[in-house]
């Protein structure tokens, strides 16, 4: 399960609404009228699970962080047209083929992405292959794994691995949890160019310690890593409070309150981590190195957060690209989007797509993503095989237990309240997917992730001892689903 549900939806603190970059939280329309607070609009709450807007923000630019309440109270910001490169810095278009003159020396960048949004990924493809071309020695940095993942990011990046497999030893679904089409392109990019990459997040174990407060607990490397990590911060505790509150949050959401310290201790903690980490890496590279980070881009906004940590931690050259998906009626009638100043050094602005796809042809990828799985414990077997052997009405129970050992099973559904995956049950015990026997946990998601258009898409499951076809198929727009 990605890390948005581990920590929003822990302990029930928070409802199941997206916040880093996927663009699925609640929508309004209109511009949001400027208040004493930062009065965020519709697109950037679904810019932050993540979790967040990316950023290229120049080292040295600002001499401390830019107040986000400040700059958008007073109104300041630049109309920008959708799909250009704008350079906040400067105040001005980036015009085609001149990327590489303003990235030139730029040793640290922070590439903001919308997790769900192909436009994004694909300029992404565009900067990395401006940097090849002017020479520069590229290393890519990833919000999506931990560095124990690394030796398979290296294995992929020589060719060693195929595709499933990679998924298999990344933990792909695991750690990161979001469709692996969204990323296929990029990460075959990746292999191309064999491209070094760097697991850059915190561990489970690690984050799990910081949301429960019990940092003490942690390993000496990593409390040494988050010394001075509750030092006040208050525009970004500004930011994430609004951001929680706008997306639709009730309760006491004061900077005091437990559930706020548990959600802000891990934002904290994901920014210093990968900050710091992305720091020492670019610090490492030779002169006309670079590292890109590939983060979304709601922990990079108005030099906050990964892109804040990172500069305090290295005298290089840090820039910060963000990237910015909004409503249509968000744009002004030449079609421009106001973009306040201090979000980042450049920016893009994508207008949402009205088939709900986020740029996809038709529809998005379906995912899996609400539903948590597991493999039915060892023991089963023995289990099983006692209770057959005792007769009576307990042999077919311990046939059926039997059989089930080492399949997958439904731990959690925790998809919204219309996703066809709710008609699953916790210990659904899975058999079958469209009348094909399931190799793992990897090979369902991809195949659901791949399914045709007009395909449906049947679980056969074990439930309660019975044997049952459940129809998972995804609610597609325009396809009539029923």
């Amino acid at each position: 399960m990605n890390r948005f549900y581990d920590i929003l939806t822990a302990s029930g603190k928070f409802p199941p609404t997206r916040l880093c970059g996927t663009g699925a939280g609640p929508s309004t329309s209109g511009r949001a009228n400027p208040g004493p607070h930062l009065p965020l609009l519709p697109s950037l709450l679904r810019l932050l699970p993540g979790m967040l807007i990316a950023g290229l923000t120049l080292a040295g630019c600002a001499a401390a962080p830019v107040d986000p309440g400040r700059s958008l109270s007073a109104g300041y910001a630049y109309p920008v047209q959708p799909e250009i490169t704008f350079d906040m810095a400067r105040g001005e278009e980036i015009p085609s083929g001149k990327l590489g003159e303003r990235l030139a020396h730029a040793r640290l960048i922070f590439l903001g992405e919308y997790h769900t949004e192909p436009r994004s990924h694909r300029f992404h493809m565009d900067v990395l292959e401006t940097l090849l071309a002017g020479g520069r020695q590229v290393t890519v940095g990833l919000e999506m794994f931990p560095p124990s993942v690394n030796e398979a990011l290296e294995k992929w990046r020589q060719g060693d691995l195929e595709e499933e497999a990679f998924l298999e030893r990344s933990g792909w679904y695991g750690n990161w949890g979001y469709p692996w089409e969204y990323y296929r392109a990029l990460f075959g990019f990746f292999q191309t160019h064999r491209i070094p990459l760097h697991g850059l997040n915190a561990e489970k174990s690690t984050r799990k310690a910081v949301r429960n407060g019990k940092r003490n607990e942690l390993p000496d490397p990593i409390r040494d890593e988050l010394a001075g990590l509750d030092s006040p911060l208050p525009p970004h505790r500004s930011l994430m409070l609004d951001i929680l509150k706008d997306a639709g949050h009730t309760g006491d959401l004061s900077p005091g309150s437990p559930r706020f310290q548990s959600y802000y201790r891990v934002q904290r903690m994901w920014d210093r981590l990968m900050g710091a980490r992305a720091a020492r890496i670019a610090e490492r590279l030779p002169e006309n190195g670079v590292l890109v980070v590939l983060i979304g881009s709601g922990h990079l906004l108005y030099r906050l957060g990964a892109n804040l940590e990172a500069t305090r931690a290295t005298r290089l050259p840090v820039l910060t690209l963000v990237d910015r998906v909004v409503e249509k009626e968000e744009l002004d009638a030449d079609g421009s989007y106001r973009v306040p100043l201090g979000m980042a050094d450049l920016v893009r602005i994508y207008p949402r797509r009205a088939n709900g796809g986020h740029g996809v042809p038709g529809a998005s990828p379906p995912s899996l993503t609400g539903l948590k799985l597991e493999i039915a414990g060892e023991g089963l077997a023995d289990t099983g095989e006692r209770l057959a052997e005792a007769g009576g009405g307990l042999a077919d129970a311990g046939e059926r237990l039997a059989d089930a050992e080492g399949l997958l099973r439904v731990k959690e559904v925790r998809a919204f309240p219309s996703s066809p995956l709710h008609a699953l049950k916790a210990d659904d015990v899975l058999l079958e997917f469209n009348a094909h026997p399931i190799s793992s946990e990897t090979a369902l998601r991809l195949a659901y992730e791949r399914l045709p258009a007009d395909a449906r898409a049947i679980l056969t499951v074990k439930r309660k001892l019975q044997r049952l076809e459940v129809d998972i198929t995804p609610r597609r727009p325009g396809h009539g689903n029923k």
